[in-house]
């Protein structure tokens, strides 16, 4: 019963304010702040741009606040990535669970163009989140930020906050997520003309070595599939989809070392691939790098992005 009303309250929350958000006349207004949907977290970028049912790391608040619930520990990650030359995209964060009030993180988020460009400009996202269990495998969380961009002369500056619930099946062979990116309260500067760039995804990970009944350890592959419906004048309603296989390998007393190898496709754009590794302690401490490679040949350049992240678990 709790799954379903969590699910049903995210839903219920985020269907009226995204309506609202658009009630206004569309054509006449333009999509701001686009940083906020750069790549946030190299695992996710290299499984195609998913990441709405994937948990337990300081990097969920980007995806879905939910997620942030299986934080048992300290986490903090740092991502950065290349996007069109010279403009780079920086995001740390970090999440702390407690015993009893949930699970709480800190994100920051800058993206510069590069100073001596045409466009000089200078974006920054600060989030602030909270996830809790509510029931036995569901989660529901949710992050308030605020976005501001400068231009040198002027800036525009707004609030908005995420949703988003999570269930993991009884088992743990599959996981369903469910978030509303970006709901703004408005823009502040020029309300009427700017529409920050809300999404609704809904998204499934899925352990298809447990799933076929064998035995996980020491190979492990997992398929990711994430639908989007953004509710922005250039957005447009998307399946991405990722595979990741990852090898485990004992070392010591209980230490361990986990490679995995990624790959994935987001709408309209070409394949994306990337790897990891990961080593944690017997303790379950543990550190991890990831990687991300996408061309960007379909977007009217022949660049390729490259995406970086270092994780600590303490």
């Amino acid at each position: 019963m709790w799954r379903f009303i969590a699910f049903g309250l995210c839903v219920l929350c985020a269907g009226p304010l995204v309506g609202e958000g658009f009630s206004q006349d569309i054509p006449e207004r333009r999509t701001g702040f686009t940083f906020l949907l750069l790549p946030a977290n190299a695992r996710d970028e290299a499984l195609g741009a998913t990441g709405v049912a994937t948990v337990g790391s300081a990097a969920a608040i980007m995806y879905n606040p939910a997620g942030l619930a299986y934080v048992e520990r300290l986490d903090a990650s740092y991502t950065y990535a290349d996007w069109y030359e010279p403009s780079r995209n920086h995001v740390t964060n970090i999440a702390a669970g407690t015993s009893k009030g949930g699970t709480f993180g800190l994100s920051v988020q800058n993206y510069n163009v590069g100073r001596g460009t045409d466009s000089d400009l200078n974006s920054y996202a600060i989030s602030s989140a909270w996830s809790a269990n509510i029931a036995d495998h569901v989660t529901l969380g949710a992050a308030l930020k605020w976005i501001r961009q400068d231009y040198g002369d002027r800036s525009e500056s707004a609030f908005a906050f995420d949703l988003g619930a999570y269930f993991a099946t009884e088992s743990g062979n599959a996981a369903f997520g469910l978030g509303a990116r970006n709901l703004s309260f408005g823009v502040l500067g020029e309300p009427e003309y700017i529409a920050v760039p809300k999404q609704v995804r809904a998204g499934v990970l899925i352990d298809l070595v447990s799933t076929m009944g064998l035995e996980p350890f020491p190979h492990h592959v997992d398929l990711a599939i994430d639908m989007v419906r953004p509710f922005y004048p250039t957005g447009r309603n998307g399946l991405n989809v990722g595979v990741e296989y990852t090898h485990v390998t004992t070392i010591g007393a209980g230490n361990s070392l986990a490679i995995s190898l990624r790959g994935g496709q987001k709408s309209s754009v070409p394949m994306v691939f990337g790897g990891g590794l990961e080593f944690r302690t017997a303790g379950g401490r543990g550190i991890s790098l990831d990687y991300a490679n996408r061309d960007l040949s379909r977007s009217m350049s022949d660049q390729r992005i490259h995406v970086f992240s270092v994780a600590l678990n303490l």
